[in-house]
């Protein structure tokens, strides 16, 4: 497995012929688009974006672990949404692999990585590496990736920037950082980001709330022009469903 994501090959994202990734190939992803995943009946994989899924990246926070002589199930949540991965244990495991194992314990965050199928009418993910997260930035990182992911997938490779570089629109077809394009934001898509950005929930800002407060701060704005605005930062990545009716922005 090559431990960094990796994008499909043009070929890949037209040929009918090429839906399978790379056995090598790494796919980063969230929980909640994970478990929403198209199941193709008569087939273990699953498929994601046009694509079959064979090893996937996530990253999230251990929050259980039920240890078994011969395996580990642990239950991660990466803010999208919680899922239990089992890790297996080999006889004789090598001592740095039991070492990097006992380091992954209840409120850790940990990058796991291996392989998914659909079982038994639900998602199960199978362990091939799982490491403590030291660095922080992984996180935001992985989440980054995820989007970047998803808008190769649906609207293939960026464009290549033109004349003074400056983005044009949101993130569409260009892959832009999230601070690089606030400029570019209306006032309401502004204020929408900066108070889901403010939040120090963990599930971030109940919509009915986010609604509520920016209505207050815009009260001649006509009610579905400040909806359109939250649809159209949800369709460009700027923000993301976590739980229920719950949103964050990046």
């Amino acid at each position: 497995v090559q431990y960094g994501a990796s994008f499909p090959s043009n070929s890949q994202l037209t040929s009918p012929a090429a839906k399978t990734n790379d056995p090598k190939s790494l796919t980063s992803t969230t929980i909640n688009r994970l478990k929403s995943c198209e199941y193709i009946t008569g087939n273990e994989k699953l498929k994601l974006d046009g694509i079959f899924l064979v090893n996937v990246e996530l990253v999230g926070c251990i929050i259980n672990a039920l240890c078994n002589t011969t395996f580990t199930i642990y239950t991660i949540d990466d803010g999208t949404g919680r899922i239990d991965i089992k890790m297996n244990h080999e006889i004789d495991e090598p001592s740095y692999l039991v070492e990097r194992a006992e380091k992954c314990k209840i409120n850790e965050y940990v990058t796991a990585i291996g392989q998914v199928k659909w079982w038994q009418n639900k998602v199960t993910f199978v362990l091939f590496d799982m490491r403590v997260i030291e660095d922080k930035n992984k996180i935001t990182n992985h989440m980054l990736q995820c989007i970047t992911t998803h808008l190769h997938l649906q609207n293939g490779p960026p464009r290549q920037a033109q004349g003074n570089n400056k983005p044009s629109g949101h993130i569409k077809n260009e892959y832009i950082l999230p601070n690089m394009i606030d400029q570019d934001l209306k006032p309401i898509e502004h204020e929408i980001v900066q108070i889901l950005r403010s939040s120090d929930e963990k599930e971030g800002v109940n919509k009915n709330d986010l609604m509520r407060r920016i209505y207050e701060l815009f009260p001649t704005a006509p009610v579905g022009e400040i909806q359109d605005s939250f649809n159209e930062l949800i369709n460009d990545g700027l923000v993301y469903n976590t739980i229920d009716e719950y949103f964050k922005a990046n």
